[in-house]
């Protein structure tokens, strides 16, 4: 829907000539169409914002759409970029010219929100290449410039998941990883940020899995899936709020018509291929939706079950500890007997030895009597 509302408005923007907000519809359609996993559309989008920002030298504009378009030849398949007329072994060499120029840009129009974007743009692309080390200068960079940003928190939570799962994957750093990531959950409780939230309780829950703690990582994992159901309702209200502009938004463009006379057929050619875009993308919404859920369960039980087995594991070692406790305190009265008996048994050899020759001198006293 709300692609279909964007493209309308372009073709809208298009009629009355309004050349700035049919780039901001590109730059949106180009957002929209990379969220859908569509590259090729996406990159075609972004282009040509890319093209009408430079005519307009709107070095905002420029950093923006290069960044884009940088970020999504890295994500792109070999298949979309050969579409988007690019080989796929240049991937890396393109998405490099795209964040240097890009960074220039963004460093002359003084954005330092959109400069910070470039510098995480630049970790990505060094742990990509295995440049690990690289990365992560840079995502600590990008991570300084939006600490202290009181209207950029969201980048700056951001910049955290990603320096903490960095650690937590790439460098196996565990005391690190678990310092941002929790430093990561406290900031998205407090600005509200659900979908952060539910990324930072599934590394956590990595995390402790790693470390065979089944029970904290089966905590943090239950927490993931009702931080998800609850994104899930936030979406349906979100639904809501979109019907609605889409309603304003159609009163809008069904007076526009009426003042164009465009015809019938043109119309419903547009909304017959809306409403098979919309159908297209709910069907393949739901298709994912069912895919995580099965691997959601999968995970959960699995959890489950390898904490159950730790608890039946330290339960046996606290039995084994407790006969090994018992046996020696066995052991002990055991030798504490034997010693008594041996005490005991010497007294009377003694006592018979002295009974003896007890009777030994009085035999032979009444002897000599």
């Amino acid at each position: 829907a709300s692609l279909d509302a964007h493209e309308r408005a372009l073709a809208l923007y298009a009629a009355i000539g309004d050349k700035d907000d049919m780039v901001s519809c590109y730059m949106n359609i180009a957002n929209i169409y990379n969220g859908m996993q569509q590259r090729v559309k996406a990159i075609s989008y972004a282009r040509k914002a890319l093209e009408a920002f430079e005519a307009g030298k709107s070095y905002r504009g420029i950093g923006v759409a290069l960044d884009v378009l940088g970020s999504t030849y890295l994500s792109a398949s070999s298949e979309e970029l050969t579409l988007a007329g690019i080989l796929p072994e240049n991937r890396f060499k393109v998405a490099t010219e795209m964040f240097e120029k890009g960074l220039k840009a963004a460093q002359l129009s003084g954005d330092v929100g959109l400069v910070a974007s470039f510098y995480t743009d630049f970790g990505r692309l060094n742990e990509m290449t295995g440049k690990n080390e690289i990365a992560l200068q840079y995502f600590l960079q990008a991570q300084e410039m939006s600490r202290d940003r009181d209207n950029d928190q969201e980048a700056y939570l951001d910049n955290l998941v990603l320096t903490g799962i960095f650690y937590l994957k790439k460098l196996k750093e565990i005391a690190k990883a678990k310092q941002y990531l929790h430093e990561a959950l406290a900031l998205s409780k407090r600005i509200g940020r659900l979908p952060a939230q539910q990324d930072v309780q599934t590394a956590l829950s990595d995390l402790h899995e790693s470390g065979r703690n089944y029970d904290s990582a089966l905590y943090y994992y239950r927490n993931a899936i009702a931080t998800r159901d609850l994104i899930s309702n936030e979406e349906r209200e979100n639904e809501i709020s979109r019907k609605q502009l889409q309603m304003d938004f159609d009163m809008k463009e069904r007076e526009y018509k009426e003042a164009q006379s465009l015809s019938d057929a043109k119309l419903k050619q547009q909304v017959m291929l809306a409403r098979e875009r919309e159908q297209e993308l709910l069907l393949r919404k739901q298709q994912l939706e069912i895919s995580n859920k099965e691997k959601s369960l999968q995970r959960l039980i699995f959890l489950q079950k390898q904490a159950e087995l730790e608890a039946q594991k330290k339960t046996q070692a606290s039995q084994l500890v407790q006969e090994h406790l018992k046996a020696e305190y066995d052991k002990k009265i055991l030798d504490q007997q034997i010693g008594v008996q041996n005490v005991e048994l010497v007294a009377n050899r003694r006592l018979s030895f002295f009974l003896g020759t007890l009777a030994v001198i009085v035999l032979g006293v009444a002897v000599f009597i």
